[in-house]
């Protein structure tokens, strides 16, 4: 039978180690992955004044051989694809929707081809849950200077990424 948790003692608890300040990022490669959540859209106006939205979505890596919690320490491993994505305004420059117009918002495309829900019917939180094959990588995040993982690319599970990346 397990115990029952005490947040109380849990947070009386004293420790004598100091805790790490940097996360270890999933090393750089190819991984299918699974969408675990969404972020709440936020707006951003570029030095034009072009508004656009941009959307997180959060990857959850397998680590089917245990490689990468053996480099992280983590057991659950994330990688975040960030999306900036042209969208449509009214008149008060209020956003009302995505711009849908033919070569734009490529990369919502390629991730919706991806776990092929790329047709009618689409909504962010319909990504919950789906699988696909990524390419992680690494950037810097310019609050605190340190490494991050990242989704670079995306393909269907079972597809291969070409030479020159996507």
């Amino acid at each position: 039978m397990a115990g029952t948790f005490d947040p109380k003692t849990f947070l009386s608890q004293n420790y004598d180690e100091p805790n790490s300040t940097k996360s270890i990022p999933i090393p750089e490669g190819e991984y299918d992955a699974t969408v675990r959540s969404v972020g709440d859209p936020r707006e951003w106006t570029n030095k034009e004044g072009v508004k656009k939205a941009i959307v997180d979505i959060n990857w959850l890596v397998e680590d089917v051989n245990g490689r990468i919690e053996a480099k992280t320490n983590r057991k659950e491993n994330f990688a975040r694809q960030s999306l900036f994505l042209d969208v449509v305004t009214d008149g008060m420059g209020t956003i009302t929707g995505l711009d849908m117009r033919e070569g734009v918002n490529t990369k919502l495309g390629l991730l919706r081809t991806a776990v092929k829900l790329n047709g009618p019917g689409f909504s962010f939180q319909k990504l919950m849950g789906h699988t696909a094959h990524v390419k992680v990588g690494t950037d810097i995040d310019e609050r605190d200077g340190t490494p991050r993982s990242t989704v670079a690319a995306i393909v269907k599970l079972g597809e291969k990424f070409a030479k020159e990346g996507r």
